[in-house]
């Protein structure tokens, strides 16, 4: 990978807020140095929990688990849309083609992480905005924001059934440049609709 390394995850510890009625992270040390020789501790967390991808299968009966993802589209170039100050995003909003497949949506947002804001007053792309992305070769969604829509969740479904995997709670978009190699990293997790993600990108 060619420029500098950006890594787009969000950090994460036990008082990392999950989204407002998922169950509560836990992170235990079931032996210690001092008393075992060696320390190993659990996770226990919802797979939605900070930066995450999810798979059709977290909206549609049929939709695919994690490990039917198509892994080429986690990885490649990918442009970004800086987007700060917009709360809905139209299609007007975003360019006319897309110098990259794989679409990160910078709004700012995540600099309230975790507040009430960011889970319920977050920026959301209309149907019609999310249907211009898929017409220009959209192969991946990626945003600073908790969600591309809101209950009763038309954007969720309209990608996730058209195969795009979206990725969420992510940070540092504003700084980067409009086109990255971008990388992400879910849990090989498998039969699951979601999993937590390392995300890099190269700009």
């Amino acid at each position: 990978m060619k420029g500098r390394r950006h890594d787009l995850s969000l950090p994460l510890d036990a008082r990392t807020p999950p989204l407002p009625g998922d169950p509560a992270p836990s992170l235990e040390d079931v032996y210690t140095l001092s008393g075992d020789g060696a320390r190993v501790g659990t996770l226990s967390c919802s797979l939605h929990w900070g930066t995450h991808v999810d798979a059709p299968a977290h909206m549609l009966p049929a939709g695919a688990c994690m490990e039917e993802l198509d892994a080429e589209r986690l990885h490649g170039p990918a442009c970004v849309i800086q987007l700060g100050g917009r709360k809905v995003i139209r299609p007007e909003d975003l360019p006319e083609s897309l110098p990259a497949p794989r679409v990160l949506l910078a709004t700012g947002a995540s600099m309230e992480y975790g507040s009430e804001a960011y889970w319920k007053r977050h920026p959301v792309l209309t149907v019609e905005a999310a249907r211009h992305l898929l017409d220009k070769g959209m192969l991946l969604l990626g945003m600073d924001t908790c969600s591309p829509d809101r209950a009763p969740w038309p954007v969720h479904h309209l990608l996730l059934g058209a195969g795009v995997p979206l990725v969420e709670n992510l940070v540092g978009l504003n700084d980067l440049p409009g086109l990255v190699e971008l990388l992400v990293a879910p849990l090989p997790l498998r039969g699951v609709e979601a999993a937590p993600a390392r995300v890099y990108a190269w700009a």
